[in-house]
């Protein structure tokens, strides 16, 4: 149920916000309903995270309650791709939504205020006990208001605030169309000719984590600013201390173990090169300092732990180390499977004396790591945002698996075989660089 998930029978349970609170037991409109109600008996009711989400969007567009702007939230939009909300909660917390109206998802993250975008939000969970939805409508705003009715009926609701609302009873008609309009453009918005609003919500209403790295890359941030000051959402929001203080000239290949050792150019191409968005980290730079000074010691230091949850950065930091080393990187995930020969070699099918290669490409492990939606749709055809890490592995074991076996059966010449080292063993034989992620268990 992904349509209309967005409007749960239990969010018409809620109180409604002021001015509407007296109408919270009888919220229910006879003859009144939006241009999108085909039924013969019309009706609409008063919805509150509905009205919520207009009323906070009606302050941030004029200010009346005398609150610093930090305070109001902001919205925007980024190209044609997604819109940006900050919903300042009547919890206190910050709760920021990107909203995609192509595919109707959302990503979110809570943050208490003031924002520290160093660390991974809370989740946002739709869900009764929890969120009521508020802030996803909030981010629906920009695209609710272009519809003519809704358009009309949010101004003559701005009017009747601005006057001090002199008719509460014409007033409350007026936000019973809003809501009705609201409802079935995102309730029926799968049958609706025009004018349908896509929202995508998993059946337990968890929305995915917006992710620290997301914002450090700046992945998503407003071309256009609508309304408000972005806290979150906005370029060059991390780091910014780090930033100044560690320049790429004065880091990658600085901190080379062996000055004699010369690369070969195959090697030269996975050396990694740091992209102009990171920020190297004092802890990456610390690490190379460390492998470096203990290099002629008794023990020298090259063994190292990242450690965090996801997306906070360890597989780029194990990149920037590589890069500062000048090493050529390589990368290992184990799992709850992993056995001793996934760590020291395989046997591979060999065709002509060479290993085979098929022309398909596959996802890496960081592209499963970071964007396993994506992977698994590479691989099936299928965007499924639920699907986990372990899934898509899985999936792309099978898929090799088949793939390799549909090539065989159509050869008649006999089959050879080779064994081929790991990157593990490829990079103690040869001083890489090697990041070993290690699989949590669920």
């Amino acid at each position: 149920m992904a349509s209309g998930k967005l409007m749960e029978g239990w969010t018409f349970q809620r109180t409604l916000p002021e001015p509407f609170k007296d109408y919270t037991d009888n919220a229910v409109f006879k003859n009144i309903a939006s241009k999108y109600c085909t039924q013969p008996q019309k009706r609409s009711t008063l919805h509150a995270a509905t009205l919520q989400a207009v009323l906070t969007y009606m302050e941030l567009e004029d200010p009346m309650s005398g609150k610093p702007a930090e305070e109001l939230g902001a919205i925007g939009s980024q190209t044609n791709t997604y819109t940006l909300a900050e919903y300042p909660s009547r919890t206190g917390k910050l709760h920021v939504v990107v909203y995609n109206p192509a595919n109707g998802k959302f990503t979110a993250g809570k943050y208490t205020m003031p924002p520290d975008t160093e660390n991974t939000p809370e989740k946002y969970v739709f869900k009764d006990s929890q969120n009521t939805g508020t802030a996803l409508l909030f981010a629906l705003m920009p695209t609710l208001l272009s519809d003519e009715e809704f358009n009309e009926k949010y101004q003559q609701l701005k009017q009747d605030r601005a006057a001090g609302y002199p008719d509460m009873d014409e007033t409350a008609k007026t936000a019973a169309v809003l809501c009705d309009n609201a409802y079935r453009r995102i309730r029926y918005s799968d049958t609706l000719p025009t004018g349908g609003i896509r929202t995508d919500i998993a059946p337990n209403g968890v929305i995915p984590l917006l992710k620290p790295l997301a914002l450090q890359t700046g992945a998503y941030a407003p071309t256009e600013i609508i309304h408000g000051a972005f806290q979150v959402l906005k370029p060059g929001n991390t780091f910014k201390k780090i930033a100044e203080v560690i320049a790429k000239a004065d880091f990658m290949g600085k901190y080379i173990l062996s000055p004699g050792r010369v690369l070969t150019p195959e090697e030269e191409l996975t050396v990694p090169v740091l992209p102009d968005w990171y920020i190297i980290p004092q802890e990456v730079k610390r690490i190379c300092e460390h492998a470096k000074i203990t290099t002629d010691t008794v023990q020298p230091m090259r063994n190292f732990l990242l450690r965090g949850p996801a997306g906070t950065g360890k597989t780029e930091g194990a990149k920037a180390i590589a890069a500062g080393l000048h090493l050529p990187y390589r990368c290992l995930t184990c799992s709850a499977n992993t056995e001793v020969f996934d760590l020291l070699g395989q046997i591979l099918p060999d065709v002509d004396g060479k290993r085979t290669a098929l022309e398909r490409q596959y996802p890496s492990f960081q592209d499963i790591m970071l964007d396993p939606a994506g992977a698994y749709e590479k691989l099936t055809g299928t965007y499924d945002e639920n699907v986990s890490e372990d899934e898509v592995y899985k999936q792309l074991i099978d898929t090799i698996f088949d793939e390799m076996h549909e090539y065989y059966a159509s050869k008649t010449s006999q089959q050879h075989f080779r064994y081929v080292d790991t990157p593990l063993v490829e990079a103690i034989r040869n001083g890489y660089l090697t990041e070993i992620q290690e699989r949590a268990t669920r």
